[in-house]
């Protein structure tokens, strides 16, 4: 493991340090950490803990140059802060995490997946079904919705040129029933190589529930605001960033979807902001 402090090349002003930490991770294969030192400066100290074996010199070039065009192209949008409950604190500072794997309600898969037993799963399915309840609100049609989304219905959203760092693709064996069976033959013998037999699909799964409806309703004149909730897995690669329940790869996501005039859609999205807070107050 190698540890090393690299001066920012340029300014950075407050916004823009957490989400570089957090793209920083993407740069080369092996970065486990980064951090800043005397964040307080203008130009702080990038720290970044290296367990690969890129030249100390290409490394830091890379993260510099990173660093640069991060910075370039960052815009700090100003905040409207609606609500603010930083001022409420938790009632202990227990490991809650660390406690309930201890217990068996968390088991731990590698990289970003874990499983919900007990106690945990019964947590999981009491707030699904208080936000569901609150689409009944609105009277939200319950959909079901693919766990595979088109790459052309992403690219209509531009989500490969704003997230590309997350995606995960779904591949699976090219039809030649000679290759399937050597990959087979090889599976016996404890070989599985995937590589030289994926083929890409034109599919990804799915990093957010909303993008499925917006398909389904493409090419449609609504006369009224559609409504609708759903719940689904979705897959986000965060590298490093992945930690406890916090940042997962696979996780569930329950949305409450509008979909119409601009106007009218932004009434209604302020409108469940409100029993969402409420149910924040009652934690």
């Amino acid at each position: 493991m190698s540890l090393y402090k690299i001066p920012s090349p340029v300014r950075l002003k407050a916004g823009v340090r957490e989400t570089l930490m957090e793209k920083l991770v993407y740069v080369a294969p092996g970065i486990s950490r980064v951090e800043f030192e005397n964040a307080e400066e203008a130009k702080p100290l990038i720290v970044v803990e290296y367990h690969g074996e890129m030249e100390e010199n290409l490394l830091r070039g890379k993260i510099s140059d990173t660093v640069r065009s991060f910075a370039r192209g960052f815009i700090d949008v100003e905040k409207e802060i609606l609500f603010d409950r930083r001022d409420v604190r938790p009632i202990n500072d227990l490991p809650v995490y660390e406690k309930m794997i201890e217990a068996g309600w968390i088991h731990c898969y590698e990289t970003g997946r874990v499983l919900l037993s007990g106690p945990a799963k019964r947590l999981f399915d009491f707030f699904d079904a208080r936000f569901a309840a609150m689409g009944e609100r609105y009277g939200a049609v319950s959909d079901k919705y693919p766990v595979l989304i088109g790459v052309d219905t992403l690219k209509k959203a531009d989500y490969f040129s704003s997230f590309p760092h997350h995606i995960t693709l779904a591949s699976h064996l090219v039809e030649d029933v000679e290759k399937i069976q050597a990959f087979s033959d090889k599976a016996q013998e404890g070989i599985v190589d995937f590589e030289p037999l994926e083929k890409n699909t034109g599919h990804i799964c799915s990093p957010a529930v909303c993008f499925h409806l917006y398909q389904a309703l493409e090419n449609r004149v609504l006369d009224k605001v559609v409504c609708r909730t759903a719940v689904g897995p979705c897959f986000r690669y965060e590298s490093v960033n992945m930690a406890t329940l916090e940042r997962l790869w696979d996780f569930s996501m329950r949305d409450i979807i509008f979909v119409g005039p601009s106007d009218e859609v932004d009434v209604l999205r302020q409108s469940a902001m409100d029993p969402v807070m409420e149910l924040v107050d009652q934690l």
